[in-house]
């Protein structure tokens, strides 16, 4: 048998625990709980399902980190309230700060989380695709894309230049204007709009109201679900 990852192993056993829970009330990541209810009445049902549940695999819970009736949280890095889902503002103001790459080792990791916001940033891919562009150059020549190696790696010796700063500068604006995400609802009607170039694609997944629908597309309220491009 080959070796385990922790991680999955440990998510794997909370997904079998509160398996039917999932999506309908409650997000688990690791040991961590998210429940969502649209009144406080299903949301105390909710609680004494998940309690009975811990107390079912005797699970414990420690109060002092438990949070109730809050109208807005924080998730995995991201803030989650009924207006919609958005980044954590000084995680975004954390990487618009960050003093330009030296290595490739730091442009990896600046791409890395860019890309875990990608789909807030509308055309992500055409923003980034001169930056991922020189990290693949820097990959080749340092003969590795392990970190460890491309930290050593001196952007400048896989041709970094001025207009690649404009790029990157470009990324940093682009999370200033990050757009909110709507939660999904059963009852909106969802659109999609894409486009293609021969070097891109992009598309758009919103929702809107059905009553909207004979409307102009310009007085629509389209509520956005997700970017998407490669």
């Amino acid at each position: 048998m080959g070796a385990t990852d922790a991680v999955a192993y440990c998510q794997g056993v909370v997904e079998k625990i509160f398996g039917d829970l999932l999506g309908n009330g409650i997000l688990c990541w690791l040991d961590d709980i998210l429940g969502y209810a649209e009144d406080a009445a299903a949301l105390m049902e909710l609680l004494d399902k998940v309690l009975a549940r811990c107390e079912e695999y005797g699970l414990k819970l420690h109060a002092k980190k438990c949070q109730f009736f809050a109208t807005e949280v924080k998730w995995c890095g991201k803030l989650i309230s009924a207006q919609g889902v958005r980044h954590c503002p000084e995680r975004v103001q954390g990487l618009i700060d960050m003093p330009l790459p030296r290595t490739a080792g730091d442009l990896q990791q600046f791409l890395c989380a860019i890309n875990w916001m990608r789909q807030g940033i509308p055309e992500h891919n055409r923003l980034t695709g001169d930056l991922y562009a020189v990290l693949e150059r820097a990959m080749v020549l340092a003969g590795s894309r392990k970190k460890q190696k491309l930290i050593r790696f001196l952007l400048i010796d896989a041709g970094w230049s001025e207009s690649d700063t404009a790029c990157l500068n470009a990324v940093r604006d682009a999370l200033v204007n990050m757009v909110p995400l709507a939660h999904p609802s059963p009852t909106a009607e969802v659109c999609l709009y894409a486009d293609a170039s021969q070097d891109y694609w992009g598309a758009v997944v919103t929702q809107i109201d059905p009553s909207e629908l004979q409307l102009a597309l310009e007085k629509q309220n389209h509520r956005p679900l997700a970017f998407l491009s490669g």
